[in-house]
């Protein structure tokens, strides 16, 4: 099938139409997270991001952060330290090497801890209603798209 073939499957096109639809919805969801503290998108999702792992009891670190949401070292710091001066995250000592600090969520920043669960839930309600088969092929379609970089954009910091 050539590239001009595929562009025309109604099929690719639809699946293509609700992965956008999908990336504007999530988007405004983390822009209204962000809303709500005074936050850039990408704020509101790193600090959903130390809330999940809080919640799992992981500890994260600066590193976490860059390689989950493919920031760079200079926009990870930026965005922590802004959390940090509006108290929605502390830095603290990381148990396993002195140089390393671990990321916290404070109680202010839980703010948009309902938010997170509540989009969570959702993808988990989802995910839990297709088949095995179903899953395995989204999650390779999506590891597949983030191999390749596509729908990578600038940070915005």
């Amino acid at each position: 099938m050539t590239s001009s073939d595929k562009r025309n499957d109604p099929r690719l096109r639809a699946a293509l139409d609700a992965f956008i639809d999908f990336r504007v919805a999530d988007m405004d969801i983390w822009r209204r997270a962000g809303a709500l503290l005074d936050l850039t998108t990408n704020g509101s999702m790193v600090l959903a991001y130390v809330l999940r792992q809080h919640s799992l009891g992981e500890t994260v670190r600066q590193v976490d952060i860059r390689t989950a949401l493919q920031l760079s070292a200079a926009g990870a710091s930026t965005i922590i330290d802004v959390l940090e001066q509006r108290g929605l995250v502390r830095r603290e000592p990381f148990h396993g090497d002195r140089r390393a600090l671990s990321i916290v969520p404070t109680i202010e920043g839980h703010a948009i801890e309902e938010i997170v669960r509540t989009a969570d839930d959702r993808f988990f309600e989802l995910a839990a209603s297709v088949t095995p088969a179903e899953l395995d092929a989204f999650v390779r379609i999506l590891d597949g798209m983030r191999e390749h970089g596509v729908g990578q954009f600038p940070v915005d910091g």
